[in-house]
């Protein structure tokens, strides 16, 4: 009895040190560069959140001021904002929507997390300023804010010295294991982003302004279930087609979500659904492929652009007055250089996964099985003529373009709650697994999913000595994996029942025979959607309760600093341990 009180007394007063205040500062106000980063990402958060509240962030407040259109009641803004009727194309006043600071700080989690959910409609509650701010956090988001202070330092300080700390900080936020080449690699990749964002921005624009395109409206005469099904309103044309100010703002705000895999738009209300059929099909492929550029992660472009270098040649040409030296560009494949291994193992990662979501997605619900129906038979016109098969081009581009974004991006054509069970759950998974470390995708990262793979296959094969193209797989990335997989699970199951007590109240979508969908498939995929930093919704996020938001936020934060970052960005610095160590047994597993 005495040594059962006594390891009781033992177990006390360790809960009771745990919770002393010098404990929970130095987990909080530490000096390791894990609670740097905290700390410094969660005051950006919080900086441009107090911006996003506000009143010149709104379109109601520019319109029309402090009036009935805008007020502050309770604590929260009352937002009424002018929407594009789907009858005559006029604006009109739509549903009054309430916007507390709470609201503001998710919408900045979600945008520095470069997520894409929001409890507000963008497109027609946010003024011009509230969606600059937004491209600005989710560009400080997606470059990493150690790019910003290499920058400070360069141009005012006018030195190319950093401390170890400030590098071991880039290396943690968007590095790879080599921590002496993150500062060029960072300034080189964001370059070339930079350059991409400009061109891609630019065809969109053109594409917005020149290539027609309608405002969309739900199907005439047609219960859809309760479910957001929007066709082509061929009456009211977008109102980005052949306004050049809107299509530009529109072009490079859509560049920068794009390539950052944000998946925030001000096309419209409905996403990239007005641009998903017919010519508008090379719209989304072109979407497609800046996504995975932003999503491969900056150590594997930084290895593409060491590989294929631009040099300045000189070459002799002949002119009227004999032979001179002209400077030529070329790009030049170095051989001697080697691609990391880092690289190798997440861009095969990321084609396996990508093989994989599309291939099953196509099995799930482009074989008419599925729940999306009206990819098999166009009953409402959703893709075309109504009642008429969907043409296969319309189909492939719609089903890939939905399982590429599903990784990270965010971006939809049609609605997600009508993705049959089966499908929602590959998704999940599609969403859990994300995309590469140090890029702007989140969820456990597909090198995780490569390493967890690879070494159970090698056990099943017999084999103790795991590797990969040719290297063996460490026991510390093996046992580090595994951590992050478990740990993993244990937060999406969390807020899978998190969401589940209040998304019972709330996502009340009524299917065929008066059932209610309410099931906890949809509580899992909006948790795997805040995990992966991906922002596709089944669930109507405004009507969530306070602590469904917070943990979401929570996610976000998760996802997008990695696993492994953020659990050692809260453990101790020094763990007692003993100066002894046991004797070894096996125990029996499985």
């Amino acid at each position: 009895m005495k040594k059962i009180h006594a390891n009781k007394d033992k177990i006390l007063n360790r809960v009771k040190n745990a919770f002393k205040w010098n404990n929970i500062k130095s987990i909080i106000f530490g000096k390791s560069t894990g609670r740097r980063m905290f700390r410094l990402y969660f005051l950006l958060i919080l900086i441009f959140a107090c911006i996003l509240y506000m009143p010149i962030s709104f379109q109601p407040y520019i319109d029309y001021g402090w009036s009935d259109r805008f007020q502050y009641v309770n604590g929260e803004y009352v937002l009424t904002p002018d929407v594009i009727s789907e009858v005559t194309g006029e604006a009109i006043a739509g549903e009054p929507v309430h916007f507390s600071f709470t609201h503001a700080l998710f919408l900045s989690f979600s945008s520095f997390s470069d997520t894409g959910l929001t409890t507000i409609d963008l497109y027609n509650n946010f003024s011009i300023f509230g969606k600059l701010i937004l491209m600005l956090e989710i560009q400080v988001g997606g470059f990493g804010v150690m790019f910003f202070i290499f920058m400070f330092w360069k141009i005012f300080k006018r030195t190319d010295k950093i401390s170890i700390n400030q590098q071991l900080m880039a290396q943690s936020e968007k590095g790879n294991t080599k921590i002496g080449n993150t500062q060029k690699m960072l300034i080189q990749t964001v370059i070339v982003i930079l350059i991409i964002e400009f061109i891609f921005g630019l065809f969109y624009s053109l594409w917005f302004m020149y290539v027609p395109a309608y405002e969309q409206r739900a199907p005439v005469g047609v219960d859809t279930h309760g479910f957001r099904i929007m066709v082509d309103n061929t009456d009211v044309y977008s109102h980005l087609y052949k306004h050049s100010g809107f299509a530009f703002f529109a072009g490079f705000f859509h560049s920068i979500t794009a390539i950052n895999n944000a998946g925030f738009d001000i096309i419209g209300n409905c996403s990239l659904t007005a641009y998903s059929r017919g010519i508008h099909t090379v719209f989304l492929y072109v979407t497609i492929l800046e996504f995975v550029i932003g999503g491969i992660g900056f150590p594997v472009i930084f290895d593409f652009l060491a590989k294929f270098k631009l040099n300045k040649t000189y070459e002799l040409k002949k002119t009227k007055d004999g032979q001179k030296k002209v400077k030529v560009m070329r790009i030049t494949f170095d051989h001697n250089y080697k691609i990391s291994l880092f690289s190798k193992v997440a861009l095969s990662g990321y084609a396996i996964v990508t093989v994989l979501g599309v291939a099953f997605f196509f099995l799930f619900e482009g074989t008419g099985i599925g729940g999306v129906q009206y990819l098999w038979k166009d009953d409402w016109g959703v893709f075309g003529t109504p009642g008429e098969s969907l043409t296969d081009y319309n189909k492939v581009a719609n089903i890939f373009f939905q399982a590429m974004s599903t990784r990270s991006a965010g971006y939809y054509t049609f609605d997600n709650r009508t993705i049959s069970t089966i499908g929602k759950w590959l998704n999940i998974a599609l969403m859990f697994v994300g995309g590469s470390p140090s890029s702007t995708a989140g969820g456990i990262r597909v090198t995780t999913f490569m390493v967890i793979f690879t070494v159970t296959w090698h056990k099943i094969k017999g084999s103790n000595y795991p590797s990969i193209f040719k290297k063996r797989i460490t026991t510390e990335d093996t046992i580090n994996s595994f951590i992050v997989l478990l740990t993993s699970l244990i937060l999406l199951a969390v807020g899978g029942a998190i969401l589940y007590s209040n998304v019972m109240s709330v996502n009340k979508a009524t299917i065929p025979g008066g059932a209610i969908r309410t099931d906890f498939t949809n509580s899992m995929f909006m948790v795997a959607s805040a995990f992966g930093t991906t922002g596709l919704g089944v669930v109507d996020l405004y009507k969530l309760k306070w602590y469904s938001l917070v943990y979401l936020m929570l996610l976000m934060f998760i996802g997008q600093c990695g696993v492994s970052s953020t659990v050692l960005a809260f453990r101790r610095n020094k763990v007692k341990e003993n100066m002894f160590r046991y004797v070894t047994e096996s125990i029996k597993i499985g």
